[in-house]
């Protein structure tokens, strides 16, 4: 065999493993189990997901929205050499009792629940860095996270897609530009929210956003705002967003660079809410649920040298 042979099927080995990603189930404690992604068993960093709203589970996907975007994106980072932990919510293992009882969740939980994944992890001997990041309802998750002062470990936060405002205004301008004559309706249970009081849901509409059940976690929800909450951080801070998010707005981007005093946020142009690059609102609407369609490179380039850094 030639010299030169041999020094190609090296090369083409090593490239191999380089790209060679493994999923390892990790147990965090009783309610909290995850993936870690990775290519390199003796990794000394990893960065840690919280997912978006609602029944998300770990790889970014829910009942009929199954994207694979967080899954796609820690497969890609992992091959960068960017160990990439992300996590299913506790609702996960509570809703499997018949007993579970919606009205006994709140957003304080997935604080709690971050925090145990990120003490986990920084207890870890070979873990030297930790890094944490958001996306959308994830990325207030991990500001609030990010300003612990028990994390001696951290040495970064990303925000992908969140929001800049409380989650109440957020509420009325999106549902109000979907159906402007639920508005009105919105805007008083979201007032109502806000003074931490529930109610008796007359317009059944608006079930599936306000029902009786879930307004305990509204209110602990809607208390928090991002802009204020990404300012406490002192971490370094990266703050990403797609332009054609239908969700999230490039301008709650600029508010939250404003807010965290970073230069600017990295826009990525044709980046949707589930990480992909679309050409049409066709195209952005059926990405939701299209388990093959890869997400932005220009994502991942971000967060890799963020984490580089």
């Amino acid at each position: 065999m030639s010299k030169f042979l041999k020094t190609a099927l090296l090369l083409c080995s090593s490239l191999s493993l380089a790209q060679s990603v493994s999923q390892t189930e990790i147990k965090i404690n009783d309610l909290i189990t995850g993936t870690l992604f990775s290519n390199n068993a003796n990794y000394n960093s990893v960065l840690i997901v919280s997912v978006g709203s609602g029944p998300t589970d770990r790889f970014g996907n829910q009942y009929g929205a199954e994207s694979n975007s967080i899954k796609f994106f820690a497969e890609e980072l992992a091959k960068k050499g960017i160990a990439v932990f992300s996590y299913d919510k506790r609702f996960f293992v509570l809703a499997k009792n018949p007993d579970f009882d919606e009205a006994a969740l709140n957003f304080e939980d997935m604080i709690t629940d971050a925090k145990a994944v990120a003490l986990y992890f920084q207890q870890q001997q070979q873990i030297k860095k930790i890094y944490l990041l958001g996306h959308s309802e994830g990325a207030l998750v991990m500001s609030v996270t990010a300003q612990d002062p028990k994390l001696t470990k951290l040495r970064g936060y990303v925000s992908l897609a969140g929001p800049a405002q409380a989650a109440g205004v957020l509420l009325v301008e999106q549902i109000a530009k979907q159906a402007p004559f639920l508005r009105e309706d919105v805007q008083k249970a979201v007032d109502k929210l806000n003074k931490g009081e529930t109610f008796k849901l007359e317009n059944q509409m608006l079930a599936s956003i306000f029902r009786e059940s879930v307004q305990p976690y509204l209110i602990s929800w809607l208390k928090y705002n991002p802009s204020a909450e990404i300012a406490k951080v002192t971490a370094p801070i990266l703050i990403v967003q797609g332009t054609a998010d239908l969700q999230v707005p490039t301008s709650d981007a600029n508010l939250l660079a404003t807010a965290a005093k970073v230069d600017k946020p990295v826009l990525i142009e044709k980046m949707n809410h589930v990480l992909k690059i679309v050409n049409s609102q066709e195209e952005n609407v059926a990405s939701y649920n299209d388990q093959t369609k890869a997400i932005s490179p220009e994502l991942i380039s971000a967060v890799f040298t963020f984490c580089n850094k």
